[in-house]
């Protein structure tokens, strides 16, 4: 088998090293050992991070204590890419998956990409076109870290706000001016606007339209208000 994978030159290969923390990884997984080393080479030349596996196994013993991707081979030795991808979609931090497969079917691919598959590509692949797809999964997966870490706090905001406040914020973000607030709650107008004050601050809004965006936000999340 032809492993080479044209397009790009890289060094000879180095042992696996402790990663960085924080920095993100790519996973190679592939039980074709010459093919994964050449995988392993291309993607350490271009500077990432890189952890190879053998199979299913190794990955699942190891787990994911880091940011990254994976490039899978369809078929291992102990259970198909599919298996793996539907594991790693479980995860707390799914991480994107991008295929490889020496043979490729319509119906593994369509499976794969209804997943979240990044790319599905039959080998050999062009090295230029790998280290493209791997660049964009990691972006991927940094906007998608990003976007869960912004969510979590801005529900840890939304927890600190009192049981009235939380009244306040609902029928604010409904349109309700501060005298219907007042006479819906039956409380003063004047403590209407000390809770809607207060709870600008605590959840980081400028506006009631800032409000607006976060409760749409909330109550599109897997955990709704």
């Amino acid at each position: 088998m032809n492993t080479s994978l044209p397009g790009i030159d890289y060094p000879e290969l180095t042992s696996r090293a402790v990663c960085r923390p924080g920095v993100p990884v790519v996973r190679v997984v592939d039980d074709d050992r010459a093919y994964c080393i050449a995988l392993h080479r291309l993607l350490r030349a271009q500077g990432f991070e890189v952890r190879s596996y053998s199979s299913v196994a190794e990955v699942l013993l190891e787990g994911l204590d880091a940011p990254g991707c994976f490039v899978l081979d369809m078929a291992l030795p102990d259970a198909t890419g599919l298996e793996l991808q539907q594991v790693l979609s479980r995860w707390p931090e799914p991480p994107p998956v991008i295929f490889l497969s020496g043979q490729s079917d319509v119906l593994s691919v369509a499976t794969a990409m209804k997943l979240g598959a990044v790319d599905f590509f039959s080998k050999p692949v062009e090295g230029v076109v790998l280290v493209d797809s791997v660049r964009n999964a990691l972006l991927r997966d940094q906007t998608r870290r990003d976007e869960r870490k912004s969510l979590r706090d801005l529900r840890t905001r939304y927890d600190a706000l009192s049981e009235r406040e939380r009244a306040v914020l609902t029928l604010a973000v409904e349109g309700n001016l501060n005298r219907d607030i007042a006479l819906t709650l039956n409380i003063a107008e004047r403590t209407v606007k000390a809770h809607r004050a207060h709870l600008l601050e605590k959840m980081q809004a400028r506006t009631v339209l800032d409000l607006v965006r976060m409760t749409d936000r909330l109550r599109g999340s897997a955990q709704p208000l």
